[in-house]
């Protein structure tokens, strides 16, 4: 079987692959040795490709509208099996964070492992609930086979550090370089930004935080050091332009909403780990889901992969 692009006058307008949903102006042709076309498939992924047309015929989902799906991204981690991650997640951490407490009375540096080993699991899951939604899904993907992959923990840590880099910058200017404790304290609990009453500070670590959803998506598509690029993911920031600021309004609700189901208090430190743990969970889950959803509507507009 030999493989060529269908020719422009044998395709249709647009063609939309089963597996992915993604539409395509023009779809690969798989030729018999005699020339007769016996499949169209994805120039993404292989799977196989039907007219758009026929495919909205044949009962898929309509499309909903960018704005349509932001407001659903806070439920989003309910979606098809992510209710039973949102419960098994939290409670398999707090298994394992008692041991380790328990085990890191007699050698500390597991509670160091242990930390390192979650975090990339965290990071890799996360990149791939981004993944899946930039590529058409709309319910949360099954936990990660490669679950420690060290490589998502250094894309999101650097995502991070290269957001924050300017309110530290500033920070250590000011004299204060314990920055680091105040990174720590945005992370654990972003309503800590208060031990300041600096606005330029305040005002930095706000662009920091605008940052975060593009350079996510970023880190997270190109899967490699050119992700953490700040230069494509602030022109990426302006090719979408207004609807990025639309996106950043949802997750920062997302992070109101976690934030005040975090300062409940429980009595129980078991339980009150786990339900933290499930809070943070979610929010993660739902941001990345905003930012998966950036890159399905303005793919278009980024051309990150074009040349590919």
């Amino acid at each position: 079987m030999s493989e060529r692009r269908s020719p422009a006058s044998a395709r249709p307008e647009a063609w939309r692959c089963s597996a992915c949903h993604k539409t395509f102006a023009d779809a690969r042709v798989l030729f018999e040795a005699d020339g007769d076309a016996v499949a169209r498939c994805c120039p993404v992924c292989g799977g196989r490709c039907e007219p758009a047309a026929a495919a909205g015929a044949a009962g898929q989902k309509p499309q909903r509208s960018f704005l349509a799906e932001l407001s659903r991204s806070i439920v989003y981690p309910f979606q098809g099996d992510g209710k039973y991650i949102l419960v098994g997640g939290p409670v398999a951490f707090a298994a394992a964070a008692l041991v380790a407490l328990i085990v890191g009375c007699l050698a500390p540096l597991l509670i160091l492992l242990a930390a390192v080993a979650t975090f990339s699991f965290c990071a890799t899951y996360m990149f791939s609930v981004l993944a899946a939604t930039a590529n058409g899904e709309d319910e949360p993907p099954d936990w990660p086979s490669d679950w420690f992959d060290i490589r998502a923990m250094f894309l999101m840590v650097g995502t991070i550090l290269i957001a924050l880099l300017p309110a530290a910058a500033f920070r250590i200017a000011e004299g204060d370089f314990l920055v680091a404790w105040t990174f720590l304290a945005l992370v654990m609990d972003p309503t800590s930004v208060g031990v300041t009453s600096d606005p330029i500070f305040l005002a930095l670590v706000g662009l920091g935080m605008l940052y975060l959803p593009m350079g996510f998506t970023a880190a997270a598509l190109w899967k490699t050091a050119g992700g953490l690029n700040p230069f494509r993911v602030i022109v990426s920031i302006l090719k979408v332009g207004p609807a990025y600021l639309l996106a950043c309004v949802f997750v920062a609700l997302i992070v109101a909403v976690n934030v005040l189901l975090w300062r409940v208090p429980l009595p129980i430190p078991v339980v009150n780990i786990a339900l933290r743990a499930a809070v943070v969970l979610h929010f993660m889950m739902a941001e990345m889901r905003v930012c998966g959803l950036l890159y399905r509507f303005y793919e278009h507009k980024l051309g990150w992969f074009a040349s590919r």
